[in-house]
């Protein structure tokens, strides 16, 4: 496991620059494990681009982010973003979303930080699709950045912490270029 700074110390809103980031695969996965019309909490959103893609696709969603930049950005597209620190108890109700998402959202936290938002994650959403980075990013980004911000835990790690508090449906390793950086990611969709 390798600790880089804390995700509270990201650096500025470089995801605004970004006009359509929004991912295909992963929106067709969430057509795919809940219909229209479904409640949708997406975590650390950044620019929004996904929850406004499922707002347009006729889910019911919230956004969940600590940037104020992309908070007002969000709010200024039309999406219901509130400011929530994703290590803190969430204001929601038991079981109020069909669908907890978040894309490369929850690697920044300490397996202890992970276990605690993960028993909360389930306590107010029936299903998650998560994706997480877990080996650093080579060279710099499309915002000249080198990755910052990060936790790093394998495989194993993130198993054990979801299988506490959902059942996993799917696992995946994947690998590619995210953000103009070649990058490992995991995939992961529980119920």
């Amino acid at each position: 496991m390798r600790y880089l700074k804390t995700y509270e110390n990201y650096i500025g809103s470089p995801l605004l620059k970004l006009t359509d980031n929004v991912d295909h695969h992963l929106m067709d996965i969430i057509e795919s494990e809940v219909p229209n019309g479904s409640s949708i909490l997406e975590i650390s959103c950044g620019n929004a681009a996904d929850s406004k893609y499922l707002l347009e696709s006729g889910y019911k969603v919230i956004c969940t982010e600590t940037n104020l930049d992309y908070i007002e950005h969000a709010k200024s597209i039309g999406l219901d973003c509130i400011n929530h620190d994703t290590k803190n108890k969430f204001p929601f109700s038991d079981n109020q979303f069909d669908l907890i998402y978040s894309r490369l959202g929850l690697h920044y936290f300490s397996p202890d930080e992970l276990d605690n938002i993960l028993c909360e994650l389930s306590r107010i959403g029936k299903k998650i699709l998560i994706t997480v980075k877990y080996e650093e990013s080579k060279g710099l980004n499309v915002f000249g950045q080198q990755a910052t911000g990060k936790v790093f835990i394998n495989e194993n790690q993130w198993k054990e912490i979801v299988s506490k508090y959902f059942t996993i449906k799917s696992f995946e390793v994947k690998e590619g270029i995210i953000y103009g950086s070649f990058s490992k990611w995991i995939e992961i969709i529980g119920e």
